[in-house]
């Protein structure tokens, strides 16, 4: 992959927000460069900032996943997404691949496939847990 991916993480609820920093800060590939607790602070912060992937919740108020995943698809189509949700039904992930993330991810994954995901999606592979 080369260089670091730039990573927003948008997330409404803190703990998994800051948890999700936590994990991911030390590895060497991402860099975070911000973070969203809706998807309207998402799309508030994509033309200010250089982000490669964002990893979003499926479930956010004001502006959920799978409408912020649509629009990033219609005005940031180089930006690529990884939906997460704490739920594993088939129609969160057919949601989130239909509205154009690349991937899904069970928020109760271990560190190990959160990382393996974010690789995947950020050189553009699909990835589904």
């Amino acid at each position: 992959m080369g260089s670091s991916s730039h990573l927003l993480v948008a997330d409404d609820y803190a703990p998994i927000r800051q948890g999700l920093v936590l994990m991911l800060n030390p590895v060497p590939e991402f860099q975070l460069v911000g973070e969203a607790s809706n998807g309207q602070q998402v799309i508030d912060q994509l033309p200010l900032l250089e982000v490669d992937v964002v990893l979003m919740d499926v479930e956010m108020p004001i502006m959920d996943g799978i409408a912020t995943t649509k629009y990033i698809r219609q005005h940031f189509s180089n930006v690529k997404v990884l939906g997460m949700s704490p739920y594993y039904e088939p129609c969160y992930r057919q949601d989130m691949i239909e509205a154009g993330a690349l991937g899904c991810i069970s928020k109760t994954s271990a560190t190990s496939t959160w990382i393996e995901a974010l690789k995947a999606v950020s050189s553009g592979k699909h990835y589904i847990s």
